[in-house]
């Protein structure tokens, strides 16, 4: 086992139409073929060493291998007529990590399945589950490096992205009907950003896994969105400010939504809320979407920001912001005092109805 995965990792290659290198293959079947024979003796302890040289070497000499794969990602556009070459190969060391992670997992799951059937007695079955718990811990091992990588990749690539979305610190929302009108025949800057996003971003979707491309693209967002924030935070807005930046982040989350198979809602929760907010016809309308009045809705900001961004708008008044109550629903805090209660026998004798009314005092000093 141990000069059949040496072998594999020496004479490791790129593979024509494939997202990995010949190694990830080759050693997971070794290894697949070697713990297959160890449990068909039936004996525990064989079982056992087997699974031992195979966290070995996994967890020491392939995954430095993987390690070495890893191409510094500060590089990719410095190739110039080379950028294809030098992202394929950045993406395939990512994909080989996160092709690797998927396959322990595969291999834990079929040695348990088998263990189950080969060894009836428990004893045995829990010494094998116990020296699985560390092939599982591979995984972990396998992520934490994916990741590491993943990050150094957005890095070099978000910095080509930074100048379009600096770029929206200029645009106003303080907007008439006639300027409005014109934003949307000629958009100020969503479609550059977009734009932006897929010149050197999209372009890596067909040389890396569904998981890893759709981790890259999250990244990206997150660094969008946390720019975004901070910009839209100094700006000042009309009510049809607020409906144009609700019209842009749709389209943003439109976008996205298109390049990944993961959610991406979730991610511009705060920005959508912000132009909820912002698009508001008089300041107490708030409380119709606020505490029990929010529905389905979480909200992502706290009242704090809440206040902040309504203070964004040119019309409204300070004194109407400040007014604001912004406390949770009573009712809702005593079906909260009471589900407590009914927890455990152990809270019931520590809480007293006294305790839920300095509750509800501490909301109500921290919030109105």
């Amino acid at each position: 086992m141990v000069e059949n995965v040496r072998k594999a990792i020496k004479i490791d290659e790129h593979v024509p139409d494939s997202l990995t290198t010949s190694m990830v293959d080759d050693v997971f079947y070794v290894l697949q073929k070697c713990c297959r024979r160890a449990i068909s003796t039936s004996n525990s302890n064989s079982v056992l060493a087997v699974l031992s040289g195979a966290i070995n070497l996994l967890s020491n000499e392939y995954q430095e291998a993987l390690q070495q794969k890893m191409m510094e990602p500060s590089k990719l556009f410095l190739g110039g007529a080379g950028v294809q070459k030098t992202g394929t190969e950045i993406a395939t060391a990512l994909n080989n990590m996160d092709v690797s992670g998927e396959y322990v997992l595969k291999l834990r799951h079929e040695i348990v399945e088998q263990c189950v059937e080969v060894f009836p007695a428990p004893a045995d079955r829990e010494k094998v589950k116990s020296c699985l718990s560390e092939l599982g811990e591979m995984n972990n091992s396998f992520k934490q490096v994916l990741n590491a990588g993943m990050e150094q990749l957005v890095t070099t690539v978000t910095p080509r992205i930074r100048p379009v979305l600096d770029s929206v610190g200029i645009i106003s929302y303080e907007l008439s009907e006639a300027e409005y009108a014109e934003n949307e025949v000629n958009d100020p800057w969503v479609q550059k950003l977009l734009h932006a996003v897929e010149t050197n971003a999209a372009w890596l979707q067909p040389l890396m896994t569904t998981n890893n491309y759709d981790s890259f693209v999250h990244f990206v967002i997150d660094f969008i969105v946390k720019g975004l924030e901070v910009i839209m935070m100094q700006k000042r807005f009309s009510q049809l400010g607020g409906l144009q930046l609700n019209r842009d982040v749709r389209a943003l989350v439109s976008h996205f939504s298109s390049m990944t198979q993961r959610t991406v809602r979730d991610k511009f929760a705060r920005l959508t809320q912000m132009a909820t907010i912002l698009n508001l016809e008089k300041v107490s309308e708030l409380l119709d979407f606020w505490g029990e009045n929010s529905g389905p809705m979480t909200w992502r900001l706290t009242p704090a920001e809440v206040r902040r961004v309504l203070g964004l708008r040119v019309d409204f008044k300070p004194e109407a912001i400040a007014a604001l109550r912004l406390s949770p629903s009573h009712l809702v805090l005593f079906y909260c005092f009471l589900f407590t209660l009914s927890v455990t026998d152990k809270y019931k004798s520590r809480i007293s109805l006294s305790h839920f009314f300095i509750f509800l005092f501490f909301f109500k000093w921290k919030f109105y």
